[in-house]
């Protein structure tokens, strides 16, 4: 998937890319980084040559683009409903206890 995005919030088209098995390119901008880690390949969004190097880089390598799969899924696990319930049930028990 290719999601050069300038500015986003959030970015869970690229969680849920990630979750199907898709490999991931997209921007540096925003929250991208954070919601993609290391699952991902990261342009800057403005540059067309960046853009098109990321995209041959994922045909042209077999190895990278399933290692960019396996990370993508493994991060996606961290945004599954049962995952993130947890995630918030600690950080309630957490400001309980503060």
């Amino acid at each position: 998937m290719l999601y050069p995005s300038i500015f986003e919030g959030f970015g869970l088209p690229v969680a849920e890319a990630q979750a199907s098995g898709c490999p991931v390119i997209t921007s540096k901008a925003g929250a991208l980084p954070e919601t993609g880690a290391d699952g991902a390949h990261y342009v800057e969004a403005q540059n067309p040559d960046e853009i098109n190097q990321g995209i041959q880089k994922i045909l042209q390598n077999k190895d990278y683009r399933n290692e960019l799969i396996q990370k993508g899924r493994q991060n996606a696990r961290r945004f599954a409903p049962e995952n993130y319930a947890q995630q918030l049930m600690q950080f309630y028990k957490q400001l309980a206890h503060a």
